[in-house]
């Protein structure tokens, strides 16, 4: 993930192992991929256990309970929102056609995610988020529609449909509480080494530092990861730390960064400045930056000057 050291990894050899990448994902055929993902997709429609973590082992529950109440909802509504005048299968299929249709509708989407292997919750709650919006759309429009000879039916559908909610927030509510007070109390915990690591870069502002891409998500098998709060303690002064890799490597904005620092954006060659130093994981082996600077015909030794809370090591790169 440290790929920023390496200026030879640009944009166009990225879209070469992208195109490489899809093509092996070509040989095995789009049909096969979505039939190995559907039974996970089918057992999560169901599968209505309470969840016991934050994010792993991932659950859906409460949200495709919910979902489901809903669409159960919109079609009972919907039936008795069509005129008495129409027989029933007439009934039946103004009942179904709409949630039909965004069944099929969110059934692509998923599909489309779960085939690209990219479903953390961050997607598929947002995605039940959107999906409940709909469907209470759907609802809204229904209500409207019914007449008053579907007024007492509407009422008592709204009335149990309610209730059944109300129990479901009675036992859901309790348990996300939990989960979420355990989660931040952890992630607190778990940030101090972190924001240990900020205070001593701004304690050192004639120095820069280099810091490993997982080093910045984690430092410890603990379940839980770095979070930054995004209006606590943040300014938009430059900062004199940068990731060696991640989404914004290779950027304008990181070139302009280390070209105002050192006078240059490759970062191969800034590492080995008088006041560069890496950043990592007291259990990270550096043996990779060793291997690729003599890869690169370079021989460097990299000696340890500090340590910061008991987790970090600050490295110094010497040619």
């Amino acid at each position: 993930y440290n790929f920023g050291i390496d200026e030879k990894i640009d944009s166009e050899m990225m879209g070469e192992i992208a195109a490489y990448g899809k093509k092996l994902k070509g040989k095995e055929g789009l049909f096969k991929r979505v039939r190995s993902v559907l039974p996970g997709y089918l057992y999560r429609l169901r599968n209505f256990k309470l969840p016991i973590d934050f994010e792993y082992p991932m659950s859906d529950s409460p949200w495709n309970l919910m979902t489901l109440i809903l669409y159960l909802y919109a079609i009972l509504l919907w039936f008795y929102a069509t005129d008495k005048k129409y027989g029933w299968k007439k009934k039946i299929r103004e009942a179904f056609w709409r949630v039909a249709i965004l069944f099929g509708g969110r059934t692509l989407i998923w599909m489309y995610i779960l085939v690209r292997g990219r479903d953390p919750i961050r997607i598929t709650h947002s995605l039940y988020l959107i999906e409940i919006f709909v469907l209470l759309c759907l609802v809204y429009l229904a209500k409207k529609k019914c007449g008053k000879d579907a007024e007492a039916a509407e009422k008592k559908i709204s009335f149990w449909v309610t209730s059944a909610i109300l129990m479901l927030s009675v036992v859901m509510v309790p348990v996300m509480s939990g989960i979420t007070r355990t989660e931040c109390k952890g992630r607190t915990e778990y940030n101090k080494a972190y924001e240990s690591l900020e205070a001593y870069f701004k304690d050192n502002p004639d120095n820069f530092y280099f810091v490993d891409v997982y080093t910045s998500v984690a430092y410890a098998d603990t379940g839980f990861t770095y979070s930054q709060k995004m209006f606590t303690k943040a300014d938009n002064s430059m900062s004199n730390h940068i990731l060696m890799g991640g989404w914004a490597s290779k950027s304008p904005i990181e070139k302009e960064k280390l070209m105002k620092v050192f006078g240059s954006s490759d970062m191969e060659a800034d590492l080995l400045a008088d006041n560069a130093y890496v950043v990592a994981d007291k259990d990270t082996e550096m043996d990779w930056l060793t291997n690729y600077y003599r890869f690169r015909n370079k021989d460097i030794t990299i000696g340890k000057t500090d340590l910061v809370a008991d987790e970090f090591v600050i490295y110094k790169v010497l040619r």
